[in-house]
């Protein structure tokens, strides 16, 4: 499976990115990305995980996404 990317989805994951360091400090951004990574990677090989998009459900193909959670950001 190939993960895709839209624009508007790199430009929000930068900015979070961005927030977190501002917030945490370039540590917990540098883990923050790897979760993300590691995710991708997840889903790549078992791309059942992701939930099924609603905004994209009209299209022929599936369109599936995942949500990284911040919330252990200590």
């Amino acid at each position: 499976m190939k993960v895709k990317w839209t624009e508007r989805a790199r430009r929000q994951r930068d900015d979070v990115a961005n927030y977190i360091r501002s917030q945490f400090g370039a540590k917990r951004k540098h883990q923050f990305i790897q979760e993300i990574r590691d995710t991708t990677d997840l889903l790549k090989l078992s791309p059942g995980i992701g939930k099924l998009d609603p905004l994209f459900e009209d299209r022929p193909q599936a369109y599936r996404s995942v949500i990284i959670n911040g919330q252990n950001m200590t």
